[in-house]
């Protein structure tokens, strides 16, 4: 059996909130990038490693501009915001067509999934309350 030791990490809660979001295993990521970091032992090693590094810089290089020249967002955590801000908009704008009084808003808002959007797009219920409404008359 390996013996294993815990320990702990300071993460900005935007790297938390994509760690959850993706069920990435932090344990295993951490130990694989260590092995890896520590599994070189010679120059020629090291040489290889740099080539091979080399090469996926430049794809990934290419992946960027091609994701920038469609417009995606530049980071996970702005792209997670995007997508829960457009799902929330989607459903206010189908509860207030449906003639669902907005006086209801804050309650709605206070449900644990829309906590979970807005706690992804980083507003605070009476913030949201403010800016749905705004967005929803100006349509």
């Amino acid at each position: 059996m390996v013996r294993k030791v815990q320990t702990s990490i300071n993460l900005t809660p935007e790297i938390k909130n994509i760690i959850d979001t993706e069920g990435l295993n932090l344990s295993k990521f951490v130990n694989d990038q260590l092995e890896r970091y520590f599994s070189v032992s010679s120059i020629e090693d090291i040489n290889i490693k740099i080539a091979e590094h080399k090469a996926a810089i430049q794809a990934l290089e290419q992946k960027r501009a091609d994701l920038l020249a469609e417009g995606t967002a530049e980071t996970k955590g702005q792209a997670l915001a995007e997508e829960a801000e457009k799902e929330i908009k989607e459903i206010y704008k189908n509860r207030r067509d449906s003639g669902i009084q907005k006086d209801l808003d804050r309650s709605w808002l206070q449900s644990p999934r829309n906590l979970e959007r807005l706690k992804i797009i980083g507003w605070e219920t009476d913030e949201a309350v403010h800016k749905l409404r705004k967005w929803y008359d100006d349509l």
